[in-house]
């Protein structure tokens, strides 16, 4: 079992809590590279959630599915960025729901406190 204790002022919102929480669950993992040193920066980036916790990346029916957690009590707007052009919400047997827009690889997606959404790109 591990424990960590993060003294901080104010509540466990100013404290920042959720996103140390999730820093010092997932370790960083380095690995070294095999490209040449001399490649050029990527010009190509994965997918970016700001707004909501990402608690779930899978393979699904073609599609990336992504699941999205607003840990606050108050309402959140989810940006999500990536290489896709659609987007649809999913209940969680993964039956289809609203179509969310998109626009240049971003959706924005407003979730009620603590709401727990999943949406499959592509």
């Amino acid at each position: 079992m591990q424990l960590a204790v993060l003294p901080h002022a104010g509540d466990w919102r100013a404290g920042a809590l959720l996103s140390a929480a999730e820093l010092y669950r997932h370790p960083l993992h380095a690995t070294l590279g095999t490209g040449p040193l001399d490649a050029p920066p990527a010009s190509h980036f994965g997918l970016s959630v700001d707004g909501a916790a990402l608690s779930s990346v899978r393979r699904r029916e073609g599609a990336l599915e992504v699941r999205l957690v607003a840990q606050s009590p108050e309402a959140a707007t989810a940006v999500v960025r990536g290489s896709f052009t659609s987007a649809r919400r999913v209940d969680l047997l993964g039956r289809p729901g609203e179509t969310v827009p998109v626009t240049d690889g971003e959706l924005r997606l407003t979730l009620r406190p603590w709401e727990i959404a999943t949406l499959r790109l592509a």
